[in-house]
């Protein structure tokens, strides 16, 4: 794909439609340097941003990786499937090299999880390994550094739990080239319990968050504690 000639389209559809790149920044939550990277032809879109853009623009995504604008009847061809495969091999793409450069592990495999909770989670393999990528939501209910420190310290009392894995810079919390946070965990096969086996104690003013992350880490669910 060339990226110079994407970036030109990008720009060319952004002014058709009066749209300043701080306009197509807000619509999409990123940085306005984001978008003029993209027009500037030094990297692509995320995945996750590609249809939202190309609604705003009013372009397909075939229509987008090709950086030209295709004729009806040659993009009816093109649709569905061969679209979602691309989609989903540059999405392979571009977190394999994000992964490598953060972290040194050269991903082999991925999975989209389809029930992942609280943010979008990736099932990678590397050297045969087993890692989990998650871009956790950030919102009063689910803060990554609050996951981390959760994790750490049920894992200092002997609680099974999360254990994360530090970057090329000692950081358990990563941001990627578009300014999003996520974080990487060993995979282990999970373990479920039933609901009536005993609950940690839980100080109450935080009582539902951690619930939450203590069925969750056992396969369980349940959004609040029974009182």
């Amino acid at each position: 794909m060339d990226q110079s000639k994407i970036g030109k389209f990008i720009a060319r559809y952004r002014k058709e439609h009066s749209l300043l790149q701080k306009d197509v920044a807000e619509k999409l939550g990123i940085s306005e340097k984001t978008v003029s990277k993209w027009e500037c032809g030094n990297g692509l879109p995320e995945v996750v941003y590609m249809e939202p853009l190309c609604r705003i623009l009013g372009i397909t995504v075939n229509e987008l990786l090709a950086g030209e604008s295709i004729p009806i009847m040659e993009l009816v061809k093109l649709i569905d499937k061969s679209r979602l495969e691309l989609v989903r091999q540059l999405e392979f793409e571009q977190l394999r090299m994000r992964i490598y450069k953060l972290y040194g592990i050269e991903i082999e495999t991925m999975e989209t999880s389809e029930n992942g909770a609280g943010g979008l989670t990736y099932f990678v393999a590397a050297c045969g390994k087993k890692y989990v990528v998650k871009y956790p939501s950030e919102n009063e209910m689910n803060h990554p550094e609050t996951e981390i420190k959760v994790c750490e310290a049920l894992l200092n009392k002997g609680i099974p739990a999360c254990r994360f894995i530090p970057n090329k810079n000692g950081r358990m919390l990563s941001t990627d080239e578009n300014g999003r946070r996520f974080t990487i965990q060993h995979f282990y096969e999970g373990v479920t319990h039933t609901a009536t086996m005993k609950r940690p104690k839980i100080c109450r003013s935080n009582r539902r968050f951690y619930w939450q992350k203590y069925t969750a880490q056992r396969g369980i669910w349940r959004s609040s504690p029974p009182e």
